[in-house]
C-alpha cells in the first residue's frame, strides 16, 4: 500500500516552528509557574492520558472532563475543583502530567537511538535515556547536552520521529478499519495517516480527523487494544534520514571507549 501524506500532531498543532526561548519553557516547565488558563481552540495538543493529572481519577468518572489549555496544550481534569491545584503545583504538576504521557508513550517509541547525536539509549542493558514531552510527544535523548541542541531547532528531529514511527509501524499496521468510523481503510481512496502520540493512525478519510482529536484516548483505544494482541514490531536501530535534514555529530564518535559504563558519554550531561 502507498504511503498517503502523513498529518503529525507537530504540525497539527500549528507549532512547527517555536524559537528557542519558548521550547526551552517547555524543558523543566520554568515557565509554568502558577497560571490561569487560556480558552480552548481547536489547534491545541490534545490531551492523551485518560485521567486527571491531580486526583488520578478516570476521566468520565465525575461527569464531562473539564478541559483546559495552558500555553498552546490542553489538559484534562476530572472536575473543576481539581483546576487551581494544578495551576498552584506549577511545574511539579506538568512534571506528573508529563510522566504519566511518557508512561503512555514509550511502548509506542519507535527507534533505539538518540534522534540528535545518533548515540544508543541503552547501555550495557540500561536504559540510560532521557525522555521530554514536546508537543505532546515523547521524545528521547541520549543526554541532556542533545535536549538542549533540539530545543535550538526541533523541527528536523520531528520529522525524524514521525518518519521512525512510519517506518516501525506502517507494513505491520494492526487494523483494516478506521478508528473513529468503522469504515473499511482504503474504501475510500487512500487512508488519510497522522502521527498521534507516536502512533501511526490510519483513517477511511480527512474528515474523521476532527472526531480522533477531539477525544484520542477514546478512538485510540481499538489501535492500542490491537498492537497490543499482535505485539509491537521491533524498534529501529536509527531513524529514516529526511532530505535536508543530516543528524548532528556527536562529539561521541570520535572518542575511544576506554571504560566499561558511561565513560563513552564522559562530555554528554545526563
Amino acid at each position: 500500500m502507498s504511503m498517503s501524506p502523513i498529518r503529525s500532531m507537530f504540525a497539527v498543532a500549528g507549532l512547527c516552528v517555536c524559537t528557542a526561548a519558548a521550547a526551552a519553557q517547555h524543558d523543566g516547565h520554568k515557565a509554568h509557574a502558577p497560571q490561569a488558563a487560556t480558552p480552548h481552540t481547536a489547534e491545541a495538543v490534545p490531551y492523551m492520558a485518560d485521567t486527571c493529572p491531580i486526583s488520578g481519577q478516570p476521566l468520565g468518572s465525575m461527569g464531562a472532563p473539564v478541559v483546559r489549555e495552558y500555553d498552546g496544550r490542553e489538559v484534562r481534569f476530572c472536575c473543576k475543583s481539581c483546576i487551581k491545584k494544578f495551576e498552584n503545583a506549577g511545574k511539579d504538576g506538568w512534571k506528573k502530567l508529563d510522566a504519566i504521557m511518557i508512561e503512555d508513550q514509550l511502548p509506542f517509541y519507535p527507534v533505539s537511538t538518540c534522534l540528535v547525536s545518533g548515540e544508543p539509549l541503552v547501555e550495557d542493558g540500561e536504559d540510560i535515556a532521557v525522555d521530554r514531552i514536546y508537543n505532546g510527544r515523547l521524545v528521547r535523548f541520549c543526554c541532556k547536552s542533545c535536549v538542549k541542541d533540539f530545543l535550538k531547532n526541533p523541527e528536523p528531529t520531528m520529522m525524524m520521529l514521525d518518519a521512525a514511527v512510519i517506518a516501525q509501524q506502517g507494513k505491520h499496521y494492526p487494523l483494516k478499519t478506521c478508528v473513529v468510523s468503522g469504515e473499511e481503510l482504503g474504501g475510500m481512496g487512500e487512508p488519510y495517516e497522522l502521527v498521534v502520540g507516536n502512533r501511526l493512525v490510519r483513517l477511511c478519510c480527512d474528515g474523521c480527523e476532527k472526531k480522533l482529536l477531539a477525544d484520542p484516548v477514546k478512538y485510540l483505544e481499538p489501535l492500542n487494544a490491537a498492537w497490543e494482541a499482535q505485539g509491537m514490531p521491533a524498534m529501529l536501530t536509527k531513524a529514516p534520514a529526511i532530505k535536508g535534514h543530516e543528524m548532528m555529530d556527536s562529539p561521541m564518535k570520535d572518542m575511544k571507549k576506554k571504560k566499561s559504563g558511561h565513560d563513552d558519554h564522559a562530555d554528554h550531561d545526563h
